[in-house]
């Protein structure tokens, strides 16, 4: 016997798109909190060659993250979220950067 779990959209996007800018804003800083420990601080480089005039092109280095990509904050915050709320299995169908961030985080995170 399969047994399959239905999972709730988490994002309160999916189940009022009528946010204001205000409640977007608390769940991205909600959203940060939960990951912090799983993520580092980007760090930015100004683009000499990006850059003209008075407009300066800055540069994150997403390859500074635990797992080398940006996928770390999206994968974490999932896992993160779902761990909160008692999941203890999780299952990605990428091997790269979403399937590499979605174990660290998993290990991490005790899952």
């Amino acid at each position: 016997m399969t047994q399959t779990a239905t999972i709730e959209p988490e994002s309160r996007l999916e189940k009022d798109p009528h946010l204001m800018p205000g409640q977007i804003a608390d769940m991205a800083g909600t959203a940060a909190e939960r990951i912090s420990d799983l993520v580092s601080e980007t760090p930015l480089y100004t683009s000499e060659a990006l850059s003209q005039g008075q407009v300066q092109s800055e540069l994150k280095d997403e390859t500074t993250q635990p797992g080398g990509s940006f996928k770390d904050r999206g994968s974490g915050n999932f896992v993160a979220y779902y761990t909160e709320n008692g999941e203890v299995f999780f299952v990605t169908t990428s091997a790269g950067n979403h399937g590499r961030g979605v174990a660290r985080a998993a290990m991490e995170l005790g899952a």
